[in-house]
């Protein structure tokens, strides 16, 4: 009888029950998958617009927040442009326009721009062309990757680096005020750039440019990775999204296979959730084409798919604190494994989200005793609503005695 009763309190202890609140829906603030193999590269291919609609509804399977596009402003790609966000748009994504004038570096034949100044002016031609093709989230990078046209990388003189760091709060302010012309609330800068060009920038810059730092990065091991962050993190305390990132590159991670890929591809991104308070985005580069694909050139999705979509996508977990007799505990802490901490609100209310990879829970609160808990598998249709309940400290042993008969529905709060 004894054991019996035991068990009935330990299950009671850590109940199920239905709590109809909406958890944060990401890890992520901007969680994309680039297609520049496609967007750009094959953006004068004939049949690409044919193939538009399938590459865009496999990246939606990993639901990712945005699409990165990487198609050219010029005239003669909108159609490709068009096509590519028609597309994004029918399956709710937003887009990261990733894209630039073929005359900043040349592409497809196009002689560059003999002042590069004048990218100002046809991006704000391009823009209030086209009001049509933006909506509220997306993101308008009017040159990624900046030191690769243009005035050229700021590390090769003195005179490039005053034009470089000039151009770029320029161009954020052309940026801005065309989305305010046509009334679209969009993002504008995310200059991507390597990381030691990165380092260079000046916070006052960054602060004229959108107030965060880009970064196309391709490292060994998700160590060098996170130490890479964290020293650029150090030097501006700025956020930090990684404008590039993928596995394998050959050079530097050699050949992998399938589950290689996907293993490494797991623990940069275990690392990456860790350090979310730094980094508020990530750009899987890229879906198709090349080494760090996660499709394979059947359109087949490899292992990689699924880690992604597992972080782009996670589990969505909320529930209660309550104490024995069922009420609310305000201000609990509930840290999630290795990753971060919510607080319950006057309701006793908390939510968060995590993946496979941070399962466990633990509740705390003054004066109550610590519970953990595991975040139970994924169902990908519904949210996870949990009940808990913490013991407080100094209970009298009549009050634990009317507690267990409360508990056991033998009695109402208070009844002996």
């Amino acid at each position: 009888m004894k054991k019996i009763l035991v068990f009935f309190v330990f299950a009671i202890l850590l109940s199920i029950s239905a709590y109809p609140v909406q958890a944060v829906d990401r890890l992520f603030e901007v969680q994309s998958v680039d297609t520049m193999k496609y967007s750009r590269d094959g953006a004068q291919n004939q049949d690409i617009i044919d193939q538009i609609p399938v590459l865009v509804d496999k990246i939606a399977s990993i639901y990712p927040s945005h699409i990165a596009i990487a198609t050219p402003y010029d005239e003669e790609f909108y159609p490709v442009l068009a096509t590519w966000v028609g597309e994004a748009r029918k399956h709710g994504l937003n887009v990261w326009f990733r894209g630039n004038f073929s005359a900043w570096e040349g592409w497809f034949g196009y002689e560059k721009f003999k002042d590069p100044n004048e990218h100002h002016t046809k991006t704000y031609a391009f823009i209030t062309k086209h009001p049509d093709l933006f909506r509220e989230g997306d993101i308008f990078t009017p040159a990624p990757e900046p030191e690769n046209g243009g005035f050229g990388d700021p590390r090769r003189s003195e005179e490039i680096r005053r034009k470089f760091f000039e151009f770029l709060p320029e161009s954020y302010d052309i940026c801005m005020k065309a989305f305010a012309t046509i009334g679209r609330n969009v993002k504008c800068g995310y200059f991507s750039t390597n990381g030691d060009v990165a380092k260079m920038i000046p916070s006052t810059v960054l602060m004229q440019s959108g107030g965060v730092q880009v970064i196309d990065h391709y490292v060994k091991s998700p160590e060098e990775l996170i130490r890479d962050i964290q020293e650029l993190y150090d030097i501006n305390h700025l956020p930090i999204i990684l404008g590039e990132y993928g596995a394998p590159i050959p050079d530097i991670h050699g050949e992998l296979s399938d589950s290689q890929q996907e293993q490494l591809i797991r623990k940069n991104l275990i690392e990456l959730v860790k350090l979310r308070n730094i980094v508020k985005g990530i750009n899987y580069w890229t879906a198709f084409g090349g080494s760090t694909k996660v499709f394979s050139d059947d359109l087949k999705p490899k292992s990689a798919v699924n880690t992604l979509r597992e972080y782009f996508d996670p589990i969505k977990t909320t529930g209660q604190v309550v104490d024995e007799w069922d009420e609310p505990i305000a201000g609990a802490t509930v840290g999630i494994q290795n990753l971060d901490m919510t607080v319950t609100d006057a309701q006793g209310i908390f939510s968060f989200v995590s993946t496979k990879d941070f399962n466990k829970a633990t509740v705390t609160h003054e004066g109550y005793r610590s519970s953990s808990f595991l975040i139970p598998s994924r169902d990908h249709k519904n949210i996870h609503n949990i009940k808990i309940r913490m013991n407080k400290n100094g209970r009298s042993l009549m009050e634990l005695f009317q507690i267990i008969l409360y508990q056991l529905g033998f009695s109402k709060r208070g009844e002996s």
